[in-house]
C-alpha cells in the first residue's frame, strides 16, 4: 500500500510537521478523488493514509533525533501495559503529541495486539479528522489541559 501511495516522504524533525504532512496528504488525496469523480468518505481517506504510513519504516521518515530508540519504545510499551483501552488511548495520545506519529505507531506495534491496534487506528483517524479535538478525552484531565 505504501509504494505509490506516498509520492514523497520527507524526514520529519517533530510531531507537528509529521501530522501537518498527513493532513496535507489527505487533502491532496481527496482532491484527486474529486477529480476522478470517486466518492469516498473523509474517514476512509484518512484511514487509508494512516495504514499506508504505518507501513513505512521509521528510519525512512524520522530524523535520528526524532526517532525513538528501541529501548525507549520497549519502555513505553511496558509502561502502557494492557488496561482499559480508554486510559491507554489517552497515554498513546500523549506519546503521539510528544514523540510523533511514526513513533507512537511503533509503540502500538510493540503490543502485538490486533485489538489495540484497531482501537488506536480508529482513535487516530478521528483525531486527524478533528484536528486536535479528541472524542472521548476526559474534560479537565491533565492531558486535556496539556493539549
Amino acid at each position: 500500500m505504501n509504494g505509490p501511495y506516498f509520492k514523497e516522504l520527507p524526514k520529519f524533525q517533530n510531531p507537528e510537521d509529521e501530522l501537518k504532512f498527513l493532513r496535507e496528504h489527505v487533502a491532496r488525496r481527496e482532491q484527486e478523488l474529486v477529480e476522478k469523480n470517486v466518492a469516498k468518505p473523509h474517514a476512509e481517506v484518512v484511514s487509508e493514509a494512516v495504514k499506508a504510513y504505518s507501513m513505512v519504516p521509521a528510519a525512512e521518515v524520522l530524523h535520528t533525533e526524532h526517532a525513538l530508540p528501541a529501548k525507549e519504545t520497549e519502555a513505553i510499551v511496558l509502561r502502557l501495559r494492557p488496561e482499559p483501552h480508554d486510559s491507554k488511548m489517552e497515554e498513546l495520545l500523549g506519546v503521539l503529541l510528544s514523540k510523533g506519529l511514526r513513533n507512537v505507531l511503533s509503540v502500538v506495534e510493540g503490543f502485538n495486539s490486533p485489538h489495540l491496534d484497531d482501537d488506536f487506528h480508529r482513535f487516530l483517524v478521528q483525531y486527524v479528522i478533528s484536528v486536535g479535538k479528541v472524542p472521548g478525552l476526559k474534560e479537565g484531565g491533565d492531558l486535556t489541559k496539556a493539549i
